[in-house]
């Protein structure tokens, strides 16, 4: 038998991914609290490595302060939001969350009834209508100026047969504390069964009704700060307070232990360059961000087409690395905070912008037969009539980042 040798030739390409570029870009890709949390664990590693932060986020300096919150229950943000979304009065998302942003831990508006109506940033009359329709939201109580208020509140909202008894014992809480059942008669003419009824009803309802949401908050770090100066946009970088250096150790003898601190130092000093860079390429996309919507920042106005292509090609950047700078990070402008990426709009006719779209595709859908819901094609040609051009891809993209459901699951039977 004659044995013949053949070649067998592989060739295979590998590429080392070198561990300072995977560092450098989960750092690119934290937020400002998702990166404190991620250098609080490498400092647990690296007993050279020391963070601190500046005023910025108050008299603490230690990165012992950091706080895990739990996300497994909706925060009162979404639980209201939500509800708005399917409201069937429209109310305004923008003006919901403008009053939700008034609200202290408990439920209640942080400032007077006069000062919200007469320095708040929309018509009196307007504000009133959303405070009424939001205390048609759960959790009943909200929205309220004091405890009788929240109280009277729920009342209205239950089912409790003597209404009218307990809304006006509402008027005599200190009274009804203090047993002085006597007052009470000789002002309302109510007897002492009544009052005793109604009472023990008004102490089952809750004084605090956004207590509950408080542990389910999520304590936002913005990147920026964003002002509107004399016509000027002003961007402050919050990460600036943020300090970090390698502690030395005393010099020791031992080579294995020298080689230990060499290696430790140049980890830290592969963090602080990676953070220099995340600072340099975030600023650099929102100081795009700025000149691009310029019209948003200084009047208001809508947002005009922009894409990550757009901040990828100005900022000489990859568009996976704009994908992962955009990841997650927000900004405070007039005392709201907004997500960068949000600022982005694949434009359309007249560069309509994304809010702007997924405010019409609300709209829409708010005034759908709920029995007969309109399908994304459906909706994608009514905004289209409307000389809104987007595919329906786009606007199912819009519905699910509203949290819509889709037409199946909206109907009513």
């Amino acid at each position: 038998m004659k044995q013949t040798l053949v070649p067998n030739l592989k060739l295979s390409l590998k590429q080392s991914f070198h561990q300072a570029k995977a560092q450098s870009l989960k750092i690119l890709a934290c937020n400002n609290e998702e990166l404190r949390i991620y250098l609080n664990e490498q400092m647990s590693r690296n007993p050279f490595l020391h963070c601190s932060y500046g005023s910025s986020y108050g008299n603490h300096t230690d990165m012992d302060i950091l706080l895990e919150y739990s996300h497994e229950h909706k925060s009162l943000y979404d639980e209201i939001m939500e509800q708005a979304r399917f409201s069937k009065y429209s109310p305004d998302l923008k003006i919901c969350e403008y009053l939700l942003y008034q609200l202290d831990s408990n439920g209640y508006f942080k400032i007077s009834r006069r000062r919200l109506f007469e320095e708040g940033h929309y018509p009196k009359d307007i504000l009133k209508r959303h405070i009424a329709i939001l205390r048609t939201f759960e959790p009943y109580g909200i929205f309220a100026f004091d405890v009788k208020d929240c109280l009277k509140i729920q009342i209205r909202r239950s089912q409790y047969h003597a209404k009218e008894t307990a809304l006006l014992l509402c008027n005599y809480l200190e009274e009804l504390a203090l047993h002085h059942y006597d007052v009470i008669k000789n002002n309302t003419g109510l007897c002492d069964e009544d009052i005793e009824e109604s009472y023990s009803f008004i102490k089952t309802l809750n004084p605090k009704p956004a207590s509950g949401y408080n542990s389910d908050s999520v304590y936002i770090h913005p990147e920026f700060i964003i002002r509107a100066e004399d016509e000027n946009i002003k961007i402050q970088e919050i990460s600036d307070d943020l300090h970090i250096s390698f502690r030395a150790a005393e010099e020791e003898d031992s080579k294995e232990l020298r080689d230990y601190m060499k290696q430790q130092k140049a980890q830290v000093n592969n963090i602080i360059s990676s953070i220099q860079k995340r600072s340099f390429t975030l600023m650099q996309i929102m100081q795009y961000i700025c000149d691009i919507q310029k019209d948003f920042f200084l009047c208001h106005g809508n947002l005009h087409h922009l894409t990550m292509a757009m901040i990828a090609e100005n900022c000489d950047l990859h568009v996976s690395t704009v994908s992962r700078a955009l990841t997650n990070k927000s900004f405070e402008f007039e005392n709201r905070y907004y997500l960068m990426k949000n600022m982005l709009s694949s434009g359309g006719v007249d560069d309509i912008g994304a809010e702007e779209i997924k405010t019409e595709i609300r709209g829409i859908i708010n005034d759908e037969d709920k029995k007969k819901p309109l399908s994304d094609d459906k909706i994608c040609e009514i905004l289209n009539e409307r000389g809104i051009a987007v595919s329906r891809r786009t606007v199912a993209k819009y519905r699910e980042s509203c949290h819509i459901f889709n037409s199946q699951k909206r109907r009513i039977k």
